[in-house]
C-alpha cells in the first residue's frame, strides 16, 4: 500500500491538484462570493486525476502490478481523501483571518465558519461517492461519472445554502461567525466529518466490488 501510494501522489497528482488548492483558500478573501464555489476546483482536480490517469492507461498499468485490484481502489480513494483533508486544512487559517480582519457580510451565501467547513464535508462526500462508485463500474472513461456527479453535488450545493439564503433560525445559526456561535457550530463541524468518513468507507466497499467484477 505504500508503494501505491507513492505512485499515486508522485504519477497521478499533477501541479494542477495543488494550483487549485491555493486558489481556492485564496478565494476566500473574495468578498460576496459563494463560499462552496472554490471547493469546487478540487473536484474538479480529481477528476483531472482520473482523466490523465485514462489518457496514460493507469489502470491498465496498475492492475498489471503485483497488488490487489481492491488496493488500488483504496490507494487512490486515500488520494482524494489527502487532498480534500489538505485544502481544508490550508483553508482554516484563511477563513479565521477573514473573519476577524475583514468582516464583511457575505451576501451570496454562508460565511467561512465552523458550520461551512462541517457543510463542506457533505458536499465532497456526496461527489466522492456519485463520481468514485459510478467510475468503478466499468473504469473506463470518468466523463460521465463525473457528469451525473455534478447533476447530484449541485443541488446538494443548494440544498445547503437555501436556508442561508431564506434567513430561516437554522440558516442564522449555519452563517454565524461571532466565536460563541461558532463553537456552538462544532457539532456541524463533527457531524460533517463523520459523514464524510462513513460515506468514503462506503464509497470503498462498492467501487472495490465493482472493479473487480469490471472486464478489462
Amino acid at each position: 500500500m505504500k508503494n501505491l501510494l507513492y505512485k499515486e501522489f508522485r504519477l497521478a497528482t499533477g501541479s494542477v491538484n495543488y494550483v487549485f488548492m491555493v486558489c481556492a483558500a485564496v478565494m476566500l478573501f473574495m468578498p460576496n462570493y459563494p463560499r462552496y464555489v472554490p471547493f469546487y476546483y478540487i473536484c474538479l482536480g480529481i477528476f483531472f486525476i482520473f482523466t490523465y490517469g485514462q489518457i496514460n492507461n493507469d489502470i491498465l498499468f496498475t492492475t498489471c502490478l503485483p497488488v490487489q485490484k481492491r488496493d488500488t481502489v483504496k490507494a487512490r480513494l486515500l488520494l482524494v481523501a489527502a487532498l480534500e483533508l489538505i485544502q481544508v486544512v490550508i483553508s482554516i487559517p484563511i477563513a479565521i483571518f477573514t473573519n476577524k480582519f475583514i468582516p464583511i457580510k457575505n451576501h451570496a451565501g454562508i460565511e467561512s465558519n465552523v458550520a461551512f467547513f462541517g457543510l463542506l464535508f457533505v458536499y465532497y462526500a456526496v461527489f466522492n461517492f456519485v463520481f468514485i462508485t459510478s467510475f468503478y463500474r466499468k473504469a473506463e472513461k470518468p466523463g460521465m461519472p463525473f457528469l451525473w456527479a455534478n447533476i447530484v453535488q449541485w443541488p446538494v450545493y443548494v440544498f445547503l445554502e437555501l436556508p442561508v439564503w431564506l434567513g430561516t433560525p437554522l440558516g442564522q445559526y449555519f452563517d454565524a461567525t461571532d466565536t460563541a456561535s461558532q463553537i456552538k457550530q462544532l457539532p456541524v463541524l463533527a457531524g460533517g466529518i463523520i459523514i464524510w468518513t462513513g460515506v468514503m468507507f462506503l464509497t470503498y466497499v462498492i467501487s472495490a466490488k465493482r472493479f473487480e467484477k469490471a472486464d478489462l
